[in-house]
């Protein structure tokens, strides 16, 4: 398997490209300088971008001109970025008071608030998730230990109510394969949830040439228990340490630290599994590629764990980067978000010692006795001069990230090589929440509350087809013009 160490591609010399990144409108001070930007999203086509703050205000602003409106819970605080409904037509927003967390719908069409949900006692764990029909919401949350629950949305669209809850309590007695209840730490939270809407997983079958046949499904007697034929969305979640990050006496690993599934089942509510454990937490949630066949996560002390196709049934993590970290002593984990490019063959993680990797997803990665002194277990390395705490973002060719000191870059997914050369800069501002691109168009909030929009990439008008859309040209018999005397 042929690896590329890129050690430092952000290198001097190289020139910023000519498409590089466009703004699409002045940057608009959202009048939160008292406070500062968490999260942007954005629907595909970009015509709206919801931003939220740590005071508690959501912000409602147009792609084009960053022309908005407020949503504002006085003396609340918003620590997660909002969700768009994948039918387009409501978004989730979510705000902490003194004693509640609470989930907030809204209409995408007239930004009407809808419905309502209120976790009592405890604190969102992360940005919670719609189902593919639109009907149902994933999400953790943490009070003494982890929580995870489903709500299902009113056929009306103005209420919802709990219709799934287990706690970490409920899976360490008597709860899923491979839960240790005596080895557990049960006072561990939850990160938050990511989503497969199309969870696959391969067949065992093979052709008459044995190759696989490549159709896909939830095997029987797997980690997940629930037929071959259910399609129903896929859900994960892993352990969240416990105690703050910047504590000396955070944990740096754990007996059993375990990462989580839920499925719905054909005709039931279903059931959390175990997919497995691992020694270490994390403070970002698992990713999950678009057909569920596999998975990665950012863990601590520089640990990024993955799984190729079959193995995330049952098996351990066959992908096993170590990349640089402050201190090895530490639990240090990882604040950024990992992410798939489009098609699902490559994973991007930023360390917390300013470093971006690429890593290929569709191999495992060698064991140290098969390993000669040239081998890499990443296909590159890119040197940043700050570190990276917003969720990385990939399409299909690039990989985009903002340092917290206000760099922005465009890397190649192949490479690492930055197409902006480290050059797009933010003068004395930092960028330390998640952002988005919809449509090539590139969203993102500083901690001083201004809002930026960039065209970073040229999308296609019409996508490809499998199959020629015109028929051929068939020549006539007869001449179709008469000759020029």
């Amino acid at each position: 398997m042929a690896r590329l160490a890129t050690s430092m591609a952000v290198a001097a010399g190289l020139a910023v490209s000519a498409v590089a990144q466009t703004p699409r409108f002045t940057p608009v001070s959202l009048g939160t300088s008292n406070s500062k930007g968490t999260g942007v999203a954005a629907l595909p086509d970009g015509s709206k971008v919801y931003i939220t703050s740590d005071d508690g205000t959501l912000v409602i602003a147009d792609g084009a001109t960053g022309d908005f409106s407020k949503m504002t819970q006085p003396g609340a605080s918003c620590k997660t970025v909002a969700s768009i409904s994948p039918d387009g037509q409501e978004v989730l927003y979510t705000y902490e008071t003194a004693t509640n967390s609470v989930i907030q719908a809204y209409s995408v069409s007239d930004d009407s608030a809808t419905w309502s949900y209120t976790v009592a006692g405890g604190k969102l764990a992360g940005a919670p998730k719609y189902s593919e029909d639109s009907m149902k919401v994933y999400f953790t949350w943490n009070d003494s230990e982890g929580h995870f629950s489903v709500l299902t949305i009113a056929g009306d669209g103005m209420s919802a109510s709990e219709t799934f809850a287990k706690s970490l309590t409920d899976l360490s007695v008597g709860g899923p394969k491979g839960v240790n209840a005596t080895l557990i730490d049960t006072d561990l939270g939850f990160t938050g949830v990511d989503v497969s809407y199309e969870p696959m997983r391969n067949t065992e079958e093979e052709d008459d040439d044995g190759e696989g046949t490549g159709e896909y499904y939830l095997k029987e007697g797997g980690n997940y228990r629930f037929g071959e034929d259910n399609g129903n969305d896929l859900v994960v979640f892993a352990h969240l340490p416990k105690g703050s990050p910047l504590d000396p006496n955070y944990p740096t690993s754990y007996a059993f630290s375990h990462y989580y599934a839920y499925q719905a089942g054909l005709s039931g509510p279903g059931e959390v599994s175990s997919l497995g454990t691992t020694t270490w937490a994390s403070i970002r949630p698992p990713i999950l590629s678009k057909n569920g066949v596999r998975m990665a996560v950012a863990a601590q002390r520089g640990n990024v764990r993955a799984w190729t196709e079959n193995e995330l049934i049952s098996q351990g993590a066959n992908i096993k980067v170590n990349i640089k970290q402050q201190q090895r002593t530490n639990a240090e984990p990882s604040y950024s978000t990992p992410s798939f490019n489009a098609d699902d063959s490559k994973i991007f993680v930023a360390s917390n010692k300013n470093a971006l990797y690429g890593i290929d997803a569709t191999e495992p990665t060698l064991g140290k006795g098969d390993q000669d002194e040239f081998y890499l277990p990443y296909l590159w390395e890119t040197l940043t001069d700050s570190l990276v705490e917003a969720g990385t973002v990939a399409t299909q060719d690039y990989v985009y990230a903002i340092t917290s000191n206000g760099v922005a870059h465009k890397l190649g997914v192949s490479d690492g090589i930055d197409e902006w050369a480290g050059q797009a800069k933010l003068d004395q501002l930092f960028v330390q929440a998640d952002f988005t691109i919809s449509d090539g168009k590139m969203y993102f909030v500083t901690t001083q509350g201004l809002l930026h929009g960039w065209t970073v990439e040229t999308v296609p008008t019409m996508a490809p087809t499998p199959f020629p859309t015109l028929a051929p040209v068939v020549p006539t018999e007869e001449p179709t013009s008469a000759p020029i005397t």
